[in-house]
């Protein structure tokens, strides 16, 4: 197991990245070490927290001790890529946060956000990890009003909890990414996480009003507001989502909500081809008709939901589409559907059974063993001929790709079992398809994979000019770089 911590220059002059840490008869509390580089003991009886500075007294102070876990108790869940943390802390406020990050930032110590934990595969290895700074804390609704369709909650409510209060008003947040019973506001906003919805709704960047957090030096910013018509100065609210936890940590977000629609269904259309189910999208997207989202799944994905559920889907390839609306306007447009899919046996799926099937859609990556999951974009047009592509190339390379498409959206997903495939033969795969992507105009990222794959590829491949002006961006906000350092830049 790697660990690293900052190391006082009075007692050794270089920031260490520990190969082996020796505890035995010289371990009191799990906290006090031999510290052994290259089997040579550098540092006697090395005490993490009061060689460096780094006191538990100090940390516990800020949060409680009740919130803490050090590196003896902490949760192996709680490592990224191999690296486990030193400290597992949970502020209970923004104060909190700002304590905690004033002082990482003043010692050096490499900070991680988690929130539920289901995006933290995302990105590249960090280069250190000394604290894990759990949100969860940081949860309810801080301000709610339903009058003007906007709420204010704190980062570590989850998305589910925050729908089952939203629901006794008759509203909602359409925001359904991977995971979305488990993942949290602040999770979803780092990541920038949509799923099937953004069709209709877009993404975290069309329906996140305002934000409230601590930038990594410790000071707290208040970027947005409360309403729609906020649009004075520059949008610093976007500058946040997608950015990883790589500039600051957001604790409480405002949203823009709907209204619940009065009645939802999904239309289930399959096809023997995925070129076949690429023509009917087009028609789709070329009618009158108002989908809320627009999916494709190939044999392997159909093959996983059918193992994990009694929906028993169509094998071939289905297109899911969802409609929602006014009950008269929903039940003509899915007639429609029917029309336009005649002869295809079309299923509708309401109530429950929509339910489940959009739920298992959403825990889909859950089904792996040792996942690997790609994120691919694309132009609209080009987007299913290129998974077409893929797919084929993967069975040519002797494994099956599961594919799930936003097709209405420009994104997919492939999952696949590294289990049954080489790291080399996943790294020529994922390069082999950034080329074809890359050359649409689109991308391919690596969002989880084992630590032997990520080893052997760029996970988040060609980032384009963009990149100078994002690290000036890092650099102004983290001059210390302790946010996930090189998780992104």
């Amino acid at each position: 197991m790697l660990y690293s911590f900052p190391v006082d220059p009075g007692v050794y002059p270089v920031r260490l990245h520990f190969a082996e840490i020796y505890s035995g008869a010289a371990s009191v509390g799990g906290r006090v070490f031999d510290v052994v580089i290259e089997g040579q003991v550098v540092l006697a009886n090395y005490d993490i927290f009061a060689q460096v500075g780094f006191q538990a007294a100090k940390i516990e102070e800020i949060s409680g001790s009740e919130h803490v876990e050090f590196l003896d108790r902490a949760p192996s869940d709680f490592s990224v890529d191999g690296l486990s943390p030193a400290v597992v802390v949970a502020p209970g406020s923004e104060d909190e946060v700002s304590a905690i990050l004033s002082m990482a930032s003043e010692w050096g110590l490499g900070v991680v956000l988690r929130g539920a934990g289901t995006k933290m595969s995302i990105g590249n290895a960090p280069n250190s990890l000394d604290i894990v700074l759990s949100m969860r804390r940081l949860e309810g609704i801080r301000e709610y009003d339903h009058e003007n369709l906007s709420v204010s909650v704190g980062a570590g409510a989850t998305l589910a909890g925050l729908g089952v209060v939203l629901r006794e008003k008759k509203q909602f947040l359409p925001l359904d990414p991977l995971f979305h019973k488990a993942c949290t506001v602040g999770g979803t906003i780092a990541s920038g996480s949509s799923g099937p919805s953004r069709f209709k709704y877009g993404s975290p960047r069309d329906l996140v009003l305002g934000i409230r957090g601590v930038l990594p030096t410790g000071r707290s910013f208040k970027f947005g507001g409360k309403v729609t018509k906020n649009v004075a100065g520059y949008d610093m609210t976007k500058l946040f989502i997608g950015s990883y936890g790589t500039i600051g940590a957001v604790t409480e977000a405002t949203f823009k909500l709907f209204p619940l629609p009065e009645a939802k269904k999904t239309a289930l259309v399959p096809f023997p081809a995925l070129g076949d189910a690429a023509v009917f999208i087009e028609s789709v997207l070329d009618s009158y008709l108002e989908p809320t989202s627009i999916d494709i799944l190939n044999p392997g994905a159909l093959g996983v939901l059918n193992g994990e559920t009694d929906l028993e889907l169509a094998h071939g390839y289905v297109a899911a589409i969802g409609i929602e609306g006014f009950t008269e306007a929903v039940k003509r447009q899915v007639d429609e559907l029917g029309a336009m899919a005649d002869g295809l046996k079309c299923s509708v799926i309401e109530g429950r059974e929509q339910e489940l099937f959009w739920s298992a859609v959403s825990d889909f990556a859950g089904s792996f063993e040792r996942p690997v999951r790609l994120k691919a974009g694309a132009p609209i047009s080009s987007l299913l001929s290129a998974m077409e592509r893929l797919e084929r190339d993967a069975l040519e390379m002797g494994f099956e790709v599961s594919i799930v498409a936003h097709a209405g959206s420009g994104v997919a997903f492939q999952f696949f079992n590294q289990s049954e495939v080489s790291p080399e033969q996943c790294r020529d795969y994922v390069l082999h398809g950034r080329r074809l992507l890359e050359g649409l105009g689109g991308y391919l990222t690596v969002e989880e994979a084992p630590l032997e794959v990520k080893e052997r590829l760029p996970v988040w491949g060609d980032i384009g000019g963009g990149i100078r002006l994002m690290r000036e961006i890092k650099s102004a906000f983290d001059p210390a770089c302790i946010m996930a350092p090189g998780r992104f830049l």
